[in-house]
């Protein structure tokens, strides 16, 4: 759970919207209140240039960081 103060900050970046969700659920099902931006972008024709970032709450950064660390050497 985050406080009021609790800024939000980016643990994933890329083009790949769906991969971005897929990350977004896995966290989300892990407790890590999770959100997908940029996704809009990525569906219409600018999927080469969308920037889609999964954010996250500051005090959750770094069990998120490892979640998603863990997942791709997996």
């Amino acid at each position: 759970m985050s406080s009021d103060n609790d800024k939000l900050v980016s643990v994933y970046a890329g083009i790949d919207a769906g991969f971005a969700h897929v990350l977004r659920n896995m966290l989300e099902d892990n407790g890590i209140t999770a959100r997908v931006t940029g996704d809009m972008l990525a569906h219409a024709s600018l999927a080469n240039i969308a920037n889609v970032e999964v954010i996250v709450f500051e005090s959750q950064e770094a069990q998120a960081r490892k979640m998603i660390e863990d997942a791709l050497d997996a």
